[in-house]
């Protein structure tokens, strides 16, 4: 059973897939796609399995963009995680802005997609417990001496999490929505 479960509507399925990659490899637990076909299986009841992986996880990414803070579906995922006291995170992005977040989601902090997903990765381990991968390398660096390998620094202020370096070579560039760019970016 995954620790974190994803909310979105299947339009959104590339930008869903992108920070399911981000989570998985940077935070080494388990994700699962509230909508993705591979993960219920043919002959498996849809609505129990989604219920399981609710019940078991312990923190809830809502994709919120215009389209989906309007269907039910993520709608009453995010009830289910709200009501079972679940930490509830919405995520903002395409054309969606924390600012614009109809109620009750405008009460609960927000992160953009676009600019925040460090802060993103950090508040999901927070809820986790467990430390943020920036923790991890420091810890490490500190016991191996200064020898750290290709890890994205970055340095929180005001509570939001700032890139400090990013490379990307010409082949990703030219593939994937810009979240997909940004996402495979940090999850390198």
């Amino acid at each position: 059973m995954a620790e974190v479960f994803i909310s979105f509507i299947h339009e959104e399925e590339r930008i869903a897939k992108a920070v399911h990659r981000f989570l998985k490899k940077k935070l080494e637990k388990n994700v699962f796609l509230s909508s993705d076909k591979w993960q219920v299986f043919a002959g498996e009841l849809w609505l129990d399995r989604i219920r399981q992986e609710l019940s078991s996880a312990k923190v809830v990414i809502l994709l919120i963009s215009h389209k989906s803070v309007l269907r039910p579906w993520v709608n009453f995922e995010a009830g289910a995680a709200w009501l079972t006291n679940k930490a509830v995170i919405p995520v903002c992005f395409a054309d969606m802005s924390k600012e614009e977040l109809p109620k009750p989601y405008s009460g609960i902090q927000a992160v953009s997609l676009r600019t925040e997903a460090y802060y993103l990765l950090t508040s999901v381990a927070h809820h986790l417990q467990i430390l943020s991968p920036y923790l991890r390398y420091k810890a490490k660096t500190k016991r191996l001496g200064s020898c750290g390998p290709r890890w994205i620094r970055f340095r929180t202020t005001n509570r939001e999490v700032k890139q400090r370096r990013i490379t990307l070579d010409a082949a990703e560039r030219a593939q994937g929505s810009s979240y997909e760019k940004v996402l495979y970016a940090r999850a390198r």
